[in-house]
């Protein structure tokens, strides 16, 4: 079992993307049909970023020079059928690309018909990003293997090619462990080209694979030492098990080498609704004109519209696709704001919503009204983003706002979108629940009592919390990352949406954090990962846990904190993407609902994990038995939409610390998200500055406040990290 760091909540930025042109769309032209070739006319299409490439690759696309040697590509002595050449009738960028060309009979198993070049890049982290078009005259392949590219050195050697197959294949087999990997994958025939993107680092050992900007694989061979790999071989380095009738090409271009993500050098999108945008694939590219084929399978709504990102990550403005079918569709509204029970007291709030496109938006305070008919006025609308002020408000009361709008075209929305919230009482009693568990850490018959993975718990009987003869007692070493009684404790339990805890608390008088940051203690996990699911990347994991100043002895801080990183569109990292579409995170890397402050940040691997937290003060002092209680209840999903309205709620002593009920963990994606697993896990993974102990003791955990009851509110004392 592996726990990942929630690390230290830092951004991951660009320097050169902050002097990034964005691209703009003049003009398309073709004709709106799958299949279908569009011609786009523009500027900054492509701006490749080029100053972290290796030195050979900064100039063209690795194959404008007058031959291979020319552009640093060596050609090997073993080649045993059709020379490589460059190819100008064949190209995506520039003027030429690098073709391989193999044909007739070969037998299974080792060797085969060659046709490739070599180059020197001597580096233990290295991305490999290039586009390459697989063409069979016969339709057929080998049915042995048909390695396309490999790195080597010393150690083991890394391959990424087509998988075997007697016709075209449908599968790319990346072998990185010294065996095959299979990742499913759409491979066209000889008027594609596919995109790959390939990392491979020696230490720590880590593999990615993209293929046509999807995520195709991650993993950390486990049984392989790389070492240093000093060269890059690419076309047919040998292929196997072939007819007398085989005659295939590979052709390559825009292929580069950088110690960094290189990203594609331009990344054209359409989408039908503005919600769900496909990747197309090119068939072109330049800085002012690219050409791409038009596919609009699977996509809903036919109000096509197309962007662009360059390889600077930067994004045009939707452009809409003409000639297309005229616009007939109400805007789409997501969104409204605030909804649930706003704290007693509130005598003022905004009513918001957002639409995907530019509107006009009115309310009613009675469902039905005909959008001419009402007469209530948002009074910033206009835009895509539409609010009204809303004062007057009363404790106890609850208030419902009946939004429709109307676009450019005319169209308005037939039906009503429902903001509605309330404010509450003081002597309103909060979400009755039921007990889901207890534990006294009396004994450490764990197993026993439905704990799983690891039960190998330490009960002290000297220390414990008043009323009780036992606590849960997690002793770490100095330098140690884990406490000496093991890794993660596992409960499940029923599934929920509202969840109370309460647990006694107590450090050493003399404890200290590890460095950069701070430790885990407890988290929650959900039903849409499985019961032996990794602790950090998942659909979502909260974190209750409190980080001291490294070094010294003093208070520590509270902190409740979420990542949700299975959820994050890897294609999309930095873009805010809570106007476009559900499928994304929630706590970092696709924009944010709630306005926390949130972490991007790449894992090693090109892979990106995010994280956020709210805070209290350092008020949890060290030596003494501290009593935490913790409310979250996740928020609302409205019309398929995510709102902002999740509750987290922080006591110390019986006294709030710090309170939101404006917090997003879950999205339209998962509507049905619950709470079902608690998991006590102290980890430093940087290692404990010191031998120390921390101690647990008296946990219950309920599906809400139990029997309804209400901590006596006071002054608040939020942060956001």
């Amino acid at each position: 079992m592996r726990t990942l760091i929630l690390a230290a909540l830092t951004a991951v930025g660009s320097s050169s993307t902050a002097r990034a042109a964005t691209p703009a769309i003049n003009s398309v032209t073709g004709t709106v049909a799958s299949g279908q070739t569009l011609t786009i006319a523009g500027s900054n299409l492509v701006q490749e970023a080029t100053s972290n490439w290796h030195t050979d690759f900064q100039t063209g696309y690795g194959f404008e020079g007058s031959s291979h040697v020319a552009d640093g590509w060596v050609l090997p002595g073993d080649i045993n059928s059709h020379a490589p050449a460059y190819d100008s009738a064949v190209r995506l960028s520039g003027n030429k690309s690098a073709k391989f060309r193999i044909s007739g009979a070969s037998q299974p198993g080792p060797g085969g018909l060659t046709s490739y070049l070599y180059h020197h890049c001597s580096s233990q982290d290295i991305w490999i990003r290039g586009y390459v078009k697989l063409f069979s005259a016969n339709n057929e392949w080998a049915i042995g293997h048909s390695k396309m590219i490999d790195w080597q050195g010393t150690g083991f050697q890394f391959y990424f090619q087509p998988g075997a197959s007697d016709s075209l294949p449908t599968l790319m087999t990346m072998a990185y462990d010294g065996t095959g990997h299979n990742g499913s994958a759409s491979i066209g025939s000889d008027d594609t080209w596919h995109l790959f993107e390939l990392h491979w680092k020696s230490a720590p050992k880590l593999f990615a694979a993209y293929w046509d900007n999807v995520l195709m694989d991650v993993a950390a061979p486990s049984n392989s030492t790389p070492g240093t790999m000093s060269y890059i071989l690419l076309g047919f380095i040998n292929a196997a098990g072939t007819t007398s009738a085989f005659d295939a090409t590979y052709w390559f271009d825009n292929v580069t080498v950088s110690s960094s993500r290189i990203y594609p050098s331009s990344t054209i999108e359409v989408s039908g609704d503005g919600v769900t945008w496909k990747y197309q694939t090119p068939v072109y590219l330049s800085d002012t004109s690219s050409q791409f084929k038009l596919d609009l399978s699977g996509l809903s709504g036919t109000n096509y519209r197309l962007r662009v990102t360059n390889n600077q990550q930067q994004t045009s403005a939707v452009y809409s696709l003409s000639p297309g079918p005229t616009d007939t569709e109400p805007p789409l509204r997501s969104n409204g704001s605030p909804a649930g029970a706003l704290a007693a007291g509130t005598a003022s709030t905004t009513v918001s919503l957002a639409t995907h496109e530019n509107a006009t938006c009115r309310y009613a305070t009675q469902p039905g009204t005909a959008f001419a008919a009402m007469t209530g006025s948002f009074q910033s609308t206009g835009g895509t983003s539409h609010s009204v002020a809303a004062a007057g408000l009363a404790n106890g009361r609850s208030y419902a706002y009946y939004a429709r709008c109307r676009d450019a075209a005319g169209n308005a929305n037939p039906d009503d979108f429902l903001i509605s919230f309330s404010v509450a009482d003081e002597t309103t009693p909060g979400q009755t629940g039921t007990l889901l568990f207890a534990e006294s850490f009396d004994d450490a018959s764990m197993a026993a009592r439905g704990w799983y993975d690891n039960t190998n718990i330490l009960i002290s009987t000297s220390e414990h919390a008043a009323g009780s003869t036992g606590s849960a007692q997690f002793r770490f070493d100095q330098g140690a990352t884990t406490p000496t009684s093991g890794g993660a404790m596992r409960k499940l339990f029923t599934p929920t949406d509202t969840l109370y805890m309460s647990y006694w608390l107590k450090y050493d008088a003399s404890w200290q954090d590890q460095a950069t940051f701070g430790h885990h203690e407890i988290l929650l996990l959900t039903d849409q990962n499985d019961a032996w699911s990794n602790l950090a990347f998942t659909r979502l994991t909260a974190y209750v846990e409190s980080w001291g100043t490294p070094g010294q002895s003093v208070p520590v801080t509270p902190h409740v904190s979420f990542q949700d990183g299975q959820n994050i569109d890897q294609s999309r990292i930095g873009v805010d993407l809570t106007q476009v579409t559900e499928a994304r995170a929630a706590c970092g890397c696709n924009g944010l609902l709630d306005g926390l402050s949130a972490s991007c940040y790449d894992s090693g691997t090109g892979v990106y994990w995010n994280g956020k937290s709210l805070a209290g003060g350092a008020a949890l002092s060290l030596g003494q038995w501290r009593h935490v209680e913790v409310f979250i209840k996740l928020n609302s999903v409205i019309n398929g939409k995510g709102v902002a309205d999740g509750t987290v709620t922080y006591w110390l002593d019986g006294q709030q610390l710090f309170s939101s009920n404006k917090v997003s963990m879950r999205t339209g994606q998962w509507p049905n998200m619950k709470f079902n697993q608690f998991v006590i896990a102290p980890w430093m993974g940087n290692g404990s500055p010191r031998t120390q102990n921390l101690w647990l003791d008296k946990l219950e955990v309920w599906s809400g406040m139990p029997n309804g009851t209400v901590k006596p509110r006071a002054p608040m004392n939020l942060r956001v990290r």
